[in-house]
C-alpha cells in the first residue's frame, strides 16, 4: 500500500507544482487553455520548475511555493516522512526527465551548451529544488505519518 502512496504523492506533488506554476506564475487562465498550440508554455514551465534559483533572482517566488506546496501536498498523501521525502526525490526526477524532454529532447550538448550561455550556477538550482522537494515533502509526510517505523 505504501508504494500507492508513494505513487499517488508523486502525481498529487507534480499536478499542483504545474498548475501553480502555469495559472500564478505565468499568469493563464482557464479560457486560454484551448489557444495553447507550441511548445513555449511547457518549456518555460519545467524551466521554471527546474531552476528555482534562477527564478527566484529575477523576482519570481511563485516558482520556490510551487515546488514547496506540491511537495507538501505529495508528503500528506504519502504518510510517512520517507514516503514523503521519496515522493519530493521521485518528483524532482520527473521534473528533470521532463526538462529535457520539453526543452531539449534529450540532446546534453544543447543543455550544457544553454547553462553555459545563461551562466546559470545549475548547482545552486539542484540543491534549491531537491531540497525543498524532499525536505518539505518529509515534512507532509511526517504530519501525517502517525509513529513511522
Amino acid at each position: 500500500m505504501s508504494a500507492g502512496r508513494v505513487i499517488l504523492g508523486m502525481i498529487l506533488c507534480l499536478a499542483a507544482a504545474i498548475l501553480i506554476v502555469f495559472f500564478v506564475t505565468l499568469g493563464y487562465d482557464l479560457s486560454s487553455i484551448p489557444e495553447l498550440t507550441g511548445m513555449a508554455v511547457y518549456q518555460t514551465i519545467f524551466f521554471l520548475l527546474m531552476e528555482p534559483y534562477f527564478s527566484v533572482s529575477v523576482g519570481l517566488w511563485s516558482v520556490l511555493a510551487a515546488l514547496a506546496v506540491g511537495a507538501f501536498i505529495g508528503g500528506l498523501a504519502s504518510k510517512g516522512a520517507k514516503h514523503g521525502a521519496l515522493v519530493g526525490l521521485i518528483s524532482w526526477i520527473i521534473i528533470f526527465i521532463l526538462y529535457l524532454a520539453v526543452a531539449f529532447v534529450f540532446d546534453f550538448a544543447a543543455l550544457a551548451t544553454w547553462w553555459g550561455m545563461l551562466g546559470i550556477n545549475i548547482v545552486f538550482d539542484i540543491a534549491i529544488g531537491l531540497g525543498v522537494l524532499v525536505v518539505v515533502g518529509a515534512i507532509g509526510g511526517a504530519i501525517t505519518g502517525g509513529g513511522e517505523k
